[in-house]
């Protein structure tokens, strides 16, 4: 038994060793969450004290992309000390062949009662653990690499009320095989929707892949008002825009441009018609997909649907794809500097006038092409927001691009650089 002398020296130790309160490292902490994790582990090494917090940071988010190495570890470490279980916080789980994690990710679901946000790509025995978990999520993504969707997806939403962000991205027997969408019928039909009315309550994000599960899977108008979905057809947009079109504040389509596509599909408008309405709609994204390398050329007569399609619109985007060249219409051609004064305008330049005449309240037309926003994106390193984060259109983690907007007078500037916001249909609050 140590001596009173052993037990003051050691108590004078501890408290030298961290002369602050806990509440203040929890919050020095907080603030290093963004820094390289093997950065904070090293901080770890140098006092034990530090440990609990280092631990809380290091565990709060994880990434399990292969079931021996790193999923079965990881499962093993939060089961067995329950302090690290607690303070995860985010789980990406993306594995192949996930039969052998079964097990341990059962036990380890148990144990992480306070998961906010999962994203799980695996096998039918892999989702069905989420049928008996203790954790509420806001945010949940869902993926199988069997080539349907498993019957009980609609009981896993139903044991997590709180779910304000879905991602759904399950293959469909329908669509066996896909190239931009076109249906190529498989052996088995899968016959699942999302038709339930007494699931997702606080459902507010969307996001869904058209040519892996339709939106016409889902029939009732839950309460989404931010909505993304991709490989979309003119019928696609359709049926969101009847399902949803009324309550939505944030949309974000990726149109399938094929080898039956005429250049009346060139102008990112055209997947709209003039009967649509989306009378809360105030930030709208279009990012075109080729697969097939197609050349569209601007028409001569462009129609953008009226002002009662999208009466309070702010914030309008589009992303061409590779190949199409369209910042080539933004300028004049070198042989024709002089048609301006003619009254001649590049393509580009007509559209967006044209878009702020037809819609008043559209304040900002950016553009941006494949190959500049994969640049941006390279060049902007950071994590994804948190669950049920917002922000406007513009933050400190705006990308630059070229675009339009409206400056005094109601003048159309541009082109000029515009910002916008990473992941910006998923952030965008409307004010």
């Amino acid at each position: 038994m140590p001596s009173r002398r052993v037990t003051r020296a050691r108590a004078r130790y501890q408290q030298s060793a961290s002369p602050l309160p806990p509440e203040i490292w929890h919050e020095i902490f907080q603030y290093l969450a963004q820094e390289p994790k093997k950065w904070l582990a090293s901080i770890s090494t140098l006092c034990k004290t530090l440990h609990p917090e280092v631990e809380a940071v290091l565990y709060r988010t994880a990434v399990i992309t292969k079931c021996v190495r790193v999923g079965a570890p990881f499962c093993r470490s939060v089961v067995r000390r329950p302090h690290r279980a607690i303070a995860v916080r985010e789980l990406d789980i993306q594995v192949h062949g996930s039969v052998s994690l079964v097990g341990p990710l059962s036990r380890a679901f148990k144990a992480v009662t306070n998961l906010k946000s999962l994203t799980l790509f695996g096998d039918e025995s892999l989702l069905s653990l989420l049928l008996d978990v203790p954790f509420q999520l806001q945010r949940l993504k869902l993926g199988c690499e069997e080539s349907y969707t498993p019957d009980f997806v609609e009981d896993i939403l139903a044991r997590q009320p709180t779910i304000r962000e879905l991602g759904l991205y399950f293959r469909m027997r329908t669509y066996g095989s896909l190239l931009c969408g076109n249906k190529i019928p498989s052996e088995k039909e899968d016959k699942f929707s999302l038709s339930r009315d007494d699931i997702l309550p606080r459902l507010r994000i969307l996001d869904v892949m058209v040519n892996f599960f339709p939106l016409s899977r889902i029939t009732q108008p839950y309460a989404v008002t931010h909505l993304s979905f991709g490989k979309a057809h003119r019928d696609d947009v359709a049926h969101a825009v009847q399902l949803f079109g009324e309550q939505l504040v944030a949309l974000k389509i990726t149109r399938c441009i094929d080898e039956f596509c005429t250049d009346a599909c060139f102008w990112p408008t055209s997947v709209f018609s003039s009967a649509h309405r989306l009378p809360r709609l105030q930030y709208l994204e279009v990012q075109d997909d080729s697969e097939f390398g197609v050349d569209l050329f601007p028409p001569s007569n462009v129609i953008i649907p009226p002002k009662e399609t999208f009466p309070v619109i702010k914030f309008f985007m589009w992303l061409p794809s590779i190949g199409q060249d369209v910042m080539d219409y933004l300028d004049h051609p070198e042989d024709d500097e002089d048609e301006e004064e003619d009254g001649y305008l590049p393509p580009l330049v007509l559209y967006a006038r044209m878009l702020f005449k037809t819609w008043p309240t559209l304040e900002t037309f950016a553009l941006c092409d494949f190959l500049e926003l994969c640049a941006l994106r390279l060049g902007l390193p950071g994590e994804p927001p948190d669950p049920g984060e917002s922000i406007g259109v513009c933050d400190k983690a705006a990308m630059v691009s070229r675009g339009f907007r409206k400056g005094e007078d109601d003048a159309i500037v541009g082109p000029v650089a515009v910002e916008f916001a990473q992941e910006g249909w998923r952030r965008y609050a409307s004010s």
